[in-house]
């Protein structure tokens, strides 16, 4: 498990920034025929009050794969 979380952790660092600064997003990896995809939706913009709500969607597709075996 903390070589997981190792992988992980290394593959969060390269990632690129999403378009727009965003706060309180929810974020969900899924996997589609095998390929892995980061998903950023909903969120706060700047002012981060209840007008600042967003229903913008990104995706990133990942272009690694990790195997463990255990």
């Amino acid at each position: 498990m903390v070589l997981m979380s190792l992988f992980f952790s290394l593959a969060l660092a390269s990632l690129p920034v999403l378009p727009e600064p965003i706060t309180n997003n929810a974020a969900a990896k899924v996997i589609v025929n095998e390929q892995p995809y980061l998903l950023s939706f909903m969120g706060l913009i700047q002012s981060k009050d209840h007008h600042s709500v967003h229903n913008k969607v990104w995706a990133l597709k990942l272009g690694y794969k990790i195997e463990l075996s255990l």
